[in-house]
């Protein structure tokens, strides 16, 4: 290598090395697609020293990645390991995310925390640490890309170049390559087991190659199961010379296959063990859901709309596929790469007439590997959906693409051309660095309004004046006659025109309004905007689970219309979330029957009152609660007869529900009066039976009576 062509590569790697850089620090933790999952699967090493395990419910996986294999992850949770701290980082999801790069509104799809700003402390560095990793394993792939540019066009280095600049300025490389991912070792292997099996190939006896090449492809099968699809290539390239010299290379075989079973096979049958299959694919498909899986066969339609798809992202759509180029931009790619197929075919003449009866090895290695993984691929879309249309699935040979484009390139008009166009690309990555991703997360809006504060909204809310509400801020208490602030939070996704009148409600028992107050909101396009409203609550309400909702007026003074960021239709004013409405007093207990039993540590029933009017019995409990309690308890009481037979019964959440369990603070008291009507007449003693439930299981909580486990985990009082 002379030292001009030298340069020229050390120059390309450090140009790519600060734009992946900047691409790491531009882009918030996790809005590279699957980008927070990875990081969990590295988290679980660190703070679990054990591999996550995979299960068919999605909500009960950590990670969704559980079922990849563990290279990746196991370096990076060594090189980052030591940065994670006792902290532990989540991230929210976005209820107003919309994966459309024509829709308004923010483009992120995790809610940020402030926290994750420089400097970097904990889980966030080791997040980022392990982007810079990832970044490493991208330059070892340029690297790659140079070689094999080199093995397909011996006569000039500078295709080589080419092919190395027109991977590294990929604006989509650079994006998946800065994010955590396993894709990134991926690449790097890929375009490692594609070069080596084409040096194997010329003398197919030499050890340490074969060696590199079966050590290469037993870290692939621990890195990411895509790498499997090329052990036929490293197979083609231990026999390729067979037919001519007829010496049957059985020993070498053997090598080649027996060492990545001696690397990787244990983690196959790790995964037999546990689900009965050596790839988990049935349980990663029961996992990811209906989200992922093909409903239907593969239509001609569905393969335009994966051309379409993967070829745009294959070179640049980013975030979660929301973050598009401009249209002309992928014309122009499509052009080159047209430009470069028709180049190959001008390439492929030129290698034939230099070997009329043979097949030139590096050419022929190299389109066998796309043609490989492209063929997994497509056996991959006949299960998964659009999700998998993605173009950095086909990155396992992204090092040979990019070295079959140069070669393209140049033969259709010399070094010159794919050296200029490959250079091309780097204002490109530039600009979609800088023009589209930078502005899409533009600081600080991204970190406001802090997750750590605000209470979201389930159901993001959009207004037909173009006022997005994301949010908001309770303060607490909320009790009858005081005066509480009230902030909501949301995003302008268009210009506001004129000032809007945007109205707070809080609903009480019964749905009446307890408190509302009202006041004008003006906004810009991209603008995080909240406000402040103080509502006096009525000294009448009653405690209960309140509802706070909101709304903007119209000009005709009804409510604006609000839809989902899909376009669903919401009633309005929109409830936004729900609060305890607290009574003024704590209530004190003195109940006529003491009874004080103990309700598997969450309740105590301290007694009851009871009176009878003929066949009509009022009773009156006083509960505490002895936990936090996230459940919304049912109580459930039964007047039986002597022989146990049933005259009435009663089955409510405390108050008729307006006061769930889920409200009550520890050592809260409450009282819950009801009345039953007898079934019948009867002059004979009765008995009330006691119990508690959660209504989703109907299973009754243990109770502990005067020291003794009650039977039926219910009580029987007199």
């Amino acid at each position: 290598m002379n030292k001009r062509i030298h340069r020229g590569l050390w120059l390309i790697l450090g140009l790519y090395l600060i734009l992946g850089t900047a691409s790491s620090v531009i882009v918030p933790l996790g809005e590279s697609p699957d980008e927070v999952d990875h990081f969990l699967y590295i988290q679980h090493l660190v703070q679990q020293h054990t591999f996550p395990v995979m299960v068919p419910s999605f909500a009960d996986n950590e990670t969704m990645e559980a079922n990849q294999p563990p290279l990746y992850y196991g370096v990076a949770a060594l090189l980052t390991g030591w940065a994670f701290g006792d902290e532990w980082a989540d991230w929210p999801l976005n209820a107003c995310f919309v994966m459309d790069p024509q829709a308004a509104g923010r483009t992120t799809f995790y809610r940020h925390t402030p926290a994750e700003q420089f400097p970097w402390r904990g889980p966030f560095l080791a997040f980022h640490l392990a982007r810079l990793l990832s970044l490493v394993w991208g330059a070892g792939t340029v690297l790659l890309a140079y070689g094999l540019g080199r093995e397909l066009w011996q006569d000039d280095t500078r295709v080589g170049l080419a092919a190395a600049a027109l991977l590294a300025f990929n604006p989509q490389f650079i994006f998946i390559t800065a994010s955590v991912n396993n894709d990134t070792l991926t690449t790097f292997l890929g375009a490692a087991i594609v070069l080596t099996s084409i040096k194997l190939a010329h003398t197919p006896t030499h050890q340490p190659t074969l060696t590199l090449l079966a050590l290469l492809l037993g870290l692939g099968a621990v890195t990411k199961f895509s790498l499997l699809a090329l052990g036929p290539l490293a197979l083609l390239a231990v026999w390729w010379p067979a037919w001519s010299t007829r010496y049957w290379p059985w020993r070498e075989t053997i090598w080649l296959l027996g060492l990545p079973i001696l690397l990787a096979g244990w983690w196959y049958g790790r995964a037999y063990l546990l689900y009965g299959d050596p790839l988990a694919w049935e349980v990663h498909l029961a996992a990811k859901g209906a989200f992922v899986q093909r409903t239907t066969p593969l239509r001609p339609v569905d393969l335009l709309d994966f051309a379409l798809i993967h070829f745009q992202s294959y070179w640049g759509w980013f975030g979660w596929l929301n973050i598009k180029l401009p249209g002309w931009v992928y014309g122009g790619l499509a052009g080159l790469v047209a430009a470069a197929f028709l180049g190959l075919g001008k390439a492929a003449q030129r290698w034939w007439s230099q070997r009329p009866h043979s097949l030139p090895v590096a050419p022929l290695f190299t389109m066998l590997a796309v043609l490989i993984i492209y063929a997994a691929l497509f056996r991959y879309i006949q299960t998964i959906n659009w999700s998998g249309y993605q173009g950095r699935l086909a990155y396992t040979v992204a090092a040979p693409i990019a070295a079959l484009l140069a070669v393209g390139l140049a033969s259709l008009g010399g070094s010159r051309l794919a050296w200029g166009s490959s250079l091309a690309l780097l204002p490109l990555a530039v600009a979609s660095l800088l023009g589209v991703v930078m502005p899409a997360y533009a600081r600080p809006q991204i970190y406001q309004p802090d997750p750590h504060l605000v209470q979201f909204v389930p159901t993001c809310a959009r207004f037909a004046t173009g006022w997005e509400v994301e949010g908001y801020i309770l303060g607490e208490p909320v009790y009858p006659g005081a005066t509480v602030p009230v902030t909501l939070t949301g995003y302008g996704i268009v210009q506001g025109a004129q000032p809007q009148i945007v109205v707070v409600q809080l609903m009480g028992r019964e749905g009446a309004i307890v408190g509302q107050a009202q006041t004008s909101l003006t906004w810009s396009s991209g603008q995080v905007v909240s406000v402040t409203l103080p509502l006096p609550i009525s000294a009448t309400a009653l405690p209960s689970q309140g509802v706070i909702r909101a709304g903007l007026l119209s000009e005709d003074g009804g409510w604006q219309t609000a839809v989902t960021p899909g376009g669903r239709l919401l009633s309005v004013p929109v409830d936004l979330g729900t609060f305890k409405l607290a009574p003024t007093e704590p209530v004190t207990a003195r109940p006529q029957q003491i009874v004080r039993a103990n309700f598997a540590d969450q309740l105590i029933l301290l007694g009851y009152d009871l009176t009878q009017t003929g066949n009509r019995v009022t009773i009156t409990w006083y509960w505490q609660a002895a936990a936090s309690m996230n459940s919304d308890y049912t109580f459930f009481a039964h007047l039986l007869a002597p022989d146990g037979h049933i005259l009435g019964q009663y089955d409510s959440q405390p108050q008729a529900g307006w006061y769930p369990t889920s409200l009550w603070i520890i050592g809260e008291i409450v009282v819950d009066s009801f009345t039953l009507e007898l079934s019948g007449e009867t002059a004979e003693p009765l008995q009330i039976a006691v119990g508690v439930y959660p209504l989703a299981t109907l299973e009754r909580l243990p109770v502990t009576w005067q020291g003794v486990p009650q039977a039926d985990n219910q009580i029987i009082l007199p």
